[in-house]
This record gives C-alpha cells, structure tokens and sequence, in this order.
C-alpha cells in the first residue's frame, strides 16, 4: 500500500486529503477531512484540481459547520461520487446557537449549506442520494471517558449514529475491493462544548422571553437590532470572542500497529531535492491527528483530547503515548492563539497550519509560530498559493 496525505491550499480555510493507492490493483481510496474557504471559488477550483469528474471518494469528515470548513462540500458533492459522510451530532437546541452564530459572524452559507446544517439527509436529496450520512455522537468535555452523561439530551431524529472514538474503517473498507485499510484506523471524537452551550442557552432564553417568544423562535425573529443583542450576548458568555463552535470533531488516521511512516516530500512547486530540503524532518510514524477548530487552550481540554486517543487506541492499556502513533498534527484554528497549548509542540510531529495570507484575524498567531520554534520544530504554513501545499508519502 502507498498513501499520500495533502494539505491543500484554499486560505482561509481546511481541505486534507488522504489518497491510498493499491500497488498490485490500482485501486486508489480517497479520504477528506473538511472541505472549504473563506473563498468558494478557490475551493472550486482546489476539488477539480485534486479529483477527476465522478472520481469516487470514499468518505468526508467534517469537523464542524463554520463556512470556511464546508463551503467546497456542495461541489465535492456535484463533482464526485461521495460515498460517505462523517458528521459531528448537533442537537436541535444546539443548532439554534450554530445558526445564531453564523449570523454574528456573517456567514455566507448558501441554501444548501444552511440547509445540510439543518438536515443533513434531506439536503443531500437533491444533489446525491446514495450519500451515506454518520453522525457521531458528542463527546463532553466536561465528563471525561463518559459518554451520554444527559439522558434526556434531545438528538431529533436521528437513525444513524456512532459513537465517538469509533474505529469507522470498517464502513469506508464497504466501498473498497482490498484490504487496503485492514491495518488502518479512522477515529473520530466529536467533542461538545458543553458549560459554553449552558450558558449561551440560558443568556439567549432570558433575552427571547423578554421579547416575548421563545427560544427555539430566536431564529425567526432576527432584526438589526437582535443581531447587536444576540452579539453583546456571545461576548459576555464566551469572554470577548463571538465566535463559538457547538461541537468540534477530531479525526485520528493512522496505522493501529504503529508500523508504518511517514515523510515530508516537499511542496507542490518546490523543486529542491538537497539534503536539507529533501530530508526536512526525517522519518515519523504515519499517524495525523485533524483538528479542525478544537479549543485546546485549557490544560484540561488539551489533555481530554490526547487522553481520548490514548486510551482507544490502546484499547483500555496505557502503554503507548500519543506519539507512539501520530507523526503529523494539524494545528487547529489556523493557527490561533486562542485555541492553541504549548503543550502540542514537545511532540516528534510535523505541525501544518492552514491560514490566509490577507485573513483579518491575524492567523497564524506569532506566539504560536514561535512556541513551535523554540520547540525545534518546522512549523508548515499551508495559505491560497500554490507553492505552499504540503504533502507527506506515507511507508507501510
């Protein structure tokens, strides 16, 4: 088996690919981990460079629902065949918050992407079908290694979920005729934000009641001067940011054997095969850890998500560290201070960051950029030019 990992580069956005490629057969396995930018039409233009017309592609995960991580997921749609998705399980309470939130943050979600967010399986009814749709069910952060600690949380309905830390390989390897990825794992945690949502919920119930409606009605009722009650409202709950992700989902892929590797290749129009260019970095074990928009900026949230993936891929034994398996960690956030631990840069990891050259928030932070330095790795910024995609060949 060969594989590539690509970090594709759309901005302002995340679009990863992983393509397997079977020596003896040719069969080649497409995998994606989020797909958008800040600008459509370089995402556009990114999916018909990285795939041929009606090209299969195995399965998507999705990380969460802000625009610069979905908007490519309606051509993805139109332009290949996509088996599977992987999404994030969103409440019907939380979604509220979600759509509340791309207001503030003047999303420029299309009808279809508003309505995937809504309903999933119904929007895919008019542009693919055969789409599977997973919904993983939300991890907390606030209860450790315990799943569903509210009962009576409301999912909708829902007829196909999985649990978080879920080796899902086994329903991708439905679409394959190898066993490519017999040894291979896809493990996703969609972890929930869930004392941010308590206190969103509860701020943004007290201001409908006091308009005189309720709650689920906010959505219906947005004005001009909502819109700067609802944003004065995310301010105070979430401590001077307004943006907020509902849910997160990380995806770990990588060999379970902890036998394979992989290896920085270059850039796409780096043409420098010198030693220093060429070995950038050595050799690392195959695992990449996606992250999406995860906050990790809190001991405890960082230390959940290491933790979380231990522990499965382990199986319960602590006698593996996280580094036993991850060689590639996808920094989260573009790069953000915000969302970012000192702690993630002590590992034997190339680190990649996705960010905008013009982007207004200033990504990727310099603290981050340094913090890494000064912890003797290579940072690997993947912006909208060309030359700055990033692909690593993995060695089984």
């Amino acid at each position: 088996m060969k594989m590539i990992r690509s970090f594709i580069p759309v901005g302002q956005g995340a679009f990863y690919c992983e393509q397997f490629l079977d020596k003896q057969t040719k069969e080649i396995i497409n995998i994606v981990y989020d797909c958008g930018s800040q600008s459509k039409t370089l995402i556009k233009k990114q999916i018909e460079n990285t795939f041929k017309r009606g090209e299969t592609i195995h399965a998507v995960f999705i990380s969460h629902f802000h625009y610069d991580h979905i908007s490519g997921l309606e051509h993805l749609l139109e332009y290949c065949d996509v088996k599977i998705i992987f999404l994030p399980m969103v409440t019907d309470e939380n979604k509220i918050v979600l759509y509340l939130n791309n207001i503030l943050n003047d999303s420029k979600n299309s009808d279809f992407t508003n309505s995937f967010i809504n309903n999933p399986k119904k929007a895919l009814v008019h542009k693919s079908e055969s789409t599977e749709i997973y919904e993983i069910e939300p991890y907390y952060l606030d209860n450790q290694f315990e799943q569903f600690a509210n009962k009576e949380i409301d999912y909708g309905e829902r007829e196909e979920y999985i649990r978080s830390g879920r080796d899902v390989s086994s329903i991708i390897a439905r679409y394959s005729r190898n066993k490519m990825l017999s040894d291979w794992a896809f493990i996703p945690f969609n972890y929930e934000e869930r004392n941010n949502m308590i206190y969103l919920k509860q701020a943004l119930s007290e201001y409908a009641n006091l308009k005189g409606f309720d709650y689920k009605e906010l959505p219906n009722n947005i004005t001009k001067e909502s819109i700067k009650d609802i944003k004065r409202i995310y301010l105070n709950v979430l401590k001077g940011t307004k943006h907020f992700n509902t849910n997160s989902m990380t995806l770990y892929s990588g060999d379970i054997l902890g036998k394979s590797y992989q290896k920085y290749v270059g850039q796409k129009y780096t043409r420098c095969y010198c030693k220093g260019c060429y070995n950038f970095g050595g050799l690392k074990m195959s695992g990449c850890l996606y992250t999406g928009d995860y906050d990790m900026s809190d001991d405890n949230k960082f230390f959940t998500l290491i933790e979380s993936y231990e522990n499965r891929l382990n199986k319960g034994f602590s006698n593996k560290s996280i580094e036993d398996f991850v060689g590639c960690i996808q920094i989260p956030h573009h790069g953000s201070k915000n969302n970012y631990n000192t702690n993630i840069s002590v590992y034997n990891s190339y680190y990649v960051i996705s960010a905008g050259t013009k982007n207004m928030y200033g990504h990727p932070h310099s603290f981050v950029i340094k913090n890494l330095l000064l912890n003797d790795t290579n940072p690997l910024v993947v912006t909208e030019e060309a030359n700055s995609a990033v692909y690593f060949r993995i060695y089984s």
